[in-house]
This record gives C-alpha cells, structure tokens and sequence, in this order.
C-alpha cells in the first residue's frame, strides 16, 4: 500500500515519468529493431518483436504510470475510456472524413500549381491499388499500431493531465512538440530526419485539432478513430517523403499550411483556453 508522501511524489512527477517512459520504451525498442544499429548482432526473433512493440511506448507508460498510482482501478478506467462511444453521430464523421479531405484538398491545390498528382491508393509497403481485403487488413494494423497504441496515452493519458495544470492551447503545444519529437526514434531517422522541420511544423497544429476533438468529445475511441483515419489517409493519398510512396515535398508543405488555418480557426473559434463550447457536445 502506498504511503501518502510516496502517492503525492508520484502524483506531482507523473508527467514526467510518463514521458521519460513512453521516450525511452520506444527508443530503446527501436535500437533493437533497427539493423545494423548496434555494434553486435541482435538475434531476429527479438528485432521483429521490438518492431511490433515500439509502438506500444505510449500505452504501457501510460498503464505503468497509472498502475503505480492508482493500481488496477486505475489501469480498468484508463482502458475503460475506449468505451466512449456514445458521441454525436457529426464527430464520428469529422473525424473519418477530415483527415483525407484535407489531404485531397492539398493536392488538389498542389496540382493547381503545377505539381504532379501522387500515387494514390500507395505506400512504401503497398505497391500499386491495394485490394478491398489487403486495405482492411492495412487499417488494422494502423487501429492497432497507431490508434491504440499512441491514444492510450497521448490522448488517454497525457492530454487530460496536461490540461490540469495548463489551458488547452499551452496543453497542445507542450504534447505536440513532444509528441513529435517521439516519432524521431533511430528506425524512423531515414524517413523523418530529411523532413524534420516539417513533419514537426505539421505535428503541431495537428495536436491542436486533436485537442479540440478530444476536450468536444471526451472520447478516447474517437481519438483512436482519428489518429486510424489520418495514417489511413496518407496511404490513400500519399504525401509525406519518406513515410509515403512520394518524393514531393510540396503537398506536405500546403497540408502543413492548411493545418495551421484550421487550428487557428478552431483557437479562434472555441477559445484557447478550452477549444470546447461551454455547454460541451457530446451525446447524452
């Protein structure tokens, strides 16, 4: 049982343990996983498990954080959250659809330009137009992967502590820059580090939306349903170098600028404080 000096010391750092696990889970997993990036040779069977695992950083900091504090009570609501449905039939749709249409937009403007129309339904891994059954496959990969495996924290965890110390905007910020810099992890580096500066100029604004989504909803199931629908979205419409089968810069650069239009419209809109109407909008 804890003492109250330990529960309170845990309660005043969780943040950071939080963060320091969910950098260092998914870093070190990554280390393993990346060939050749060790001086000795890491057998197989452990680098396709580190793979498979690094994405799940987030989530078992998250559980370990929550479990030290507040035991398997904690650890049942912190999961319990993706049972948040019931959520007005408009967010679900926002939050299914907004991701490719501003992707479409984007190119659409690039086009405009005179930029070149991406191979669309492709990615480094799916060659060509991928069937009904190895899309559905694809986007339960990314549900698992990516929804789960980051919104149980980020979202699930992070973000509601965040916002008890601070408004949602400074919140956003906070969570996004770090949120971004996560994704720079060494398997990662070929892809992200030729795009840093505006993969992390895109991760921002992002976060804001999703903040703004969050705080509307109270839903950690539709901010799995978010993050599924945005990577979904850069396999059908491929535009970002290096993590899609693109090599244009350009779309990137217009979807970063349309991002930074709709979160400052949303900061203007709803506030900074809370980026959520008072009377809230969720289903009763």
């Amino acid at each position: 049982m804890l003492t109250e000096t330990h529960s309170s010391w845990i309660e005043r750092y969780a943040l950071t343990v939080y963060f320091v696990l969910a950098f260092g889970l998914t870093w070190g997993l990554s280390i393993l996983a990346t060939p050749d990036f060790l001086p000795f040779q890491v057998p197989v069977a452990i680098r396709i498990f580190s793979g498979v695992m690094l994405h799940w950083g987030p989530c078992l900091a998250a559980a370990i954080v929550v479990g030290r504090a507040s035991g398997r009570l904690g650890i049942r609501e912190l999961f319990g959250h993706l049972r948040d449905w019931r959520v007005a039939i408009h967010w679900y749709l926002f939050v299914l659809v907004f991701p490719l249409l501003l992707r479409l937009i984007a190119v659409s403007l690039n086009i405009l330009l005179g930029g070149a129309p991406p191979a669309f339904a492709s990615s480094l891994y799916i060659p060509g137009i991928p069937s009904v059954l190895i899309l559905g496959f694809v986007v339960l990969g990314i549900f698992l992967q990516a929804g789960l495996a980051e919104e149980i924290g980020w979202r699930g965890y992070a973000l509601p502590k965040l916002q008890t110390r601070s408004n949602a905007l400074i919140s956003s910020l906070v969570l996004g820059l770090l949120w971004g810099f996560w994704h720079f992890h060494p398997a990662n580096w070929p892809a992200l580090l030729p795009i840093g500066f505006w993969y992390m100029l895109l991760v921002i604004p992002y976060t804001i939306v999703f903040t703004w989504v969050y705080n509307n909803t109270k839903s950690l199931l539709i901010a799995v349903l978010f993050h599924t629908a945005s990577n979904t979205s850069d396999v059908l419409v491929p535009i970002v170098p290096g993590v899609t089968a693109t090599v244009d810069m350009a779309p990137l650069i217009v979807l970063t600028i349309l991002m930074w239009i709709v979160a400052m419209t949303l900061i203007i809109a709803f506030g900074y404080k809370t980026l959520q109407k008072e009377e809230g909008l969720t289903a009763s």
